[in-house]
């Protein structure tokens, strides 16, 4: 077989080839390796939408490469706001990437851990934080936070 004829008649340009963009309120992580394996992917696009579906809520950093916060969405107690200023808070003494950093919304895995680098997340009835959070202790303070019990986090 004559490879350059193949490769001469080949249907579309690169330039040409159409990629698909990325739902929004979509993991492209958790999207794909669900896609993978044959799995639901479910996600949502708002806070209140999470609260009505029993999803959880994801704050995470380097586009899932570490996965900062886990809770159940009816356990969040501040707004949509606030989720966006405890992102800012996590990602600066994380990655310092704001633009690789999002806020997710999806159904609860069935194992309880969500896919992401650094040992990714789990899942428990209540405020899962990553153990490099943990170890500078700002635990209770983000726990507070997120659960209404405080309206302002400490600066360290």
């Amino acid at each position: 077989m004559d490879l350059f004829r193949v490769f001469r008649r080949r249907s579309k340009k690169f330039s040409e080839l159409e990629i698909p963009s990325l739902p929004a309120g979509a993991d492209g992580l958790r999207l794909m390796m669900a896609e993978s394996q044959g799995q639901s992917y479910k996600y949502f696009s708002t806070l209140s939408q999470a609260i009505a579906n029993k999803a959880i809520v994801i704050l995470q950093g380097d586009y899932a490469g570490q996965i900062y916060l886990t809770c159940p969405a009816e356990k969040v107690k501040c707004s949509e706001v606030d989720l966006k200023l405890l992102l800012e808070y996590l990602d600066a003494k994380a990655w310092k990437d704001l633009s690789s950093a999002g806020i997710f919304y999806e159904l609860c895995p069935d194992d309880g851990t969500v896919s992401g680098g650094m040992g990714g997340g789990l899942v428990i009835n209540g405020v899962w934080l990553h153990s490099r959070f943990v170890d500078i202790g700002i635990k209770d303070n983000v726990e507070n936070f997120i659960l209404g019990k405080s309206t302002k986090l400490e600066k360290l």
